[in-house]
């Protein structure tokens, strides 16, 4: 809502008696849970199979960002990355349990060349927080948009090939996903 304060929302008066505000799995999705609805056969056991990781695949190599091996240090955290020579930042916030990511490469036509930026986290305390990048000083909002100085309006572009899921039905698919590991 902070992010998209125009957004309209689908009714939850449908015509049924049920509490949508109520997750109904009931503690499927918790990190300790290794109950499965649909059982493999096998299972990486590297990371908690029901860990939410941002997985992003490049070339044939995958690695992921995992949400409890970030969470042991702060709460907010910008990782400037590469996966196969493909330069990405992902933003983690563990209080919104959210883990985005974008390109980190900026092909903006109104600029002369493509340029690569590094991010740092600028937290206002509030959410949502916001980015500066290094090279230019300018501000980014956490949909990837430049909000002020020398590159306002360039918009980065979001990761084509990722996506947040439990770790084990990424690694069922991406089996040998490289993790990252926190500094």
């Amino acid at each position: 809502k902070a992010l998209y304060p125009e957004t309209t929302v689908v009714s939850q008066n449908t015509g049924f008696d049920r509490n949508y505000n109520r997750y109904p799995y009931g503690d499927y999705d918790e990190l300790n849970n290794q109950d499965l609805l649909f059982p493999q056969s096998t299972v990486d056991s590297r990371l908690p199979m029901k860990d939410t990781v941002l997985g992003i695949r490049n070339e044939g190599v995958s690695r992921v960002y995992s949400m409890s091996l970030l969470s042991s240090g702060d709460s907010k955290r910008i990782i400037n990355d590469e996966v196969h020579g493909l330069p990405v930042v992902v933003i983690y916030d563990r209080g919104e349990e959210m883990l985005l990511g974008f390109s980190r490469k900026l092909n903006d036509p109104t600029m002369a060349e493509e340029m690569t930026l590094t991010f740092e986290l600028v937290d206002e305390g509030t959410f949502p927080f916001k980015l500066r990048d290094r090279e230019t000083g300018s501000l980014w909002n956490l949909t990837g948009a430049a909000l002020e100085g020398t590159l306002a309006g360039a918009q980065l572009q979001p990761l084509a090939d990722s996506f947040a899921a439990f770790w084990f039905a990424w690694a069922a698919f991406n089996q040998g996903s490289e993790i990252y590991e926190a500094q």
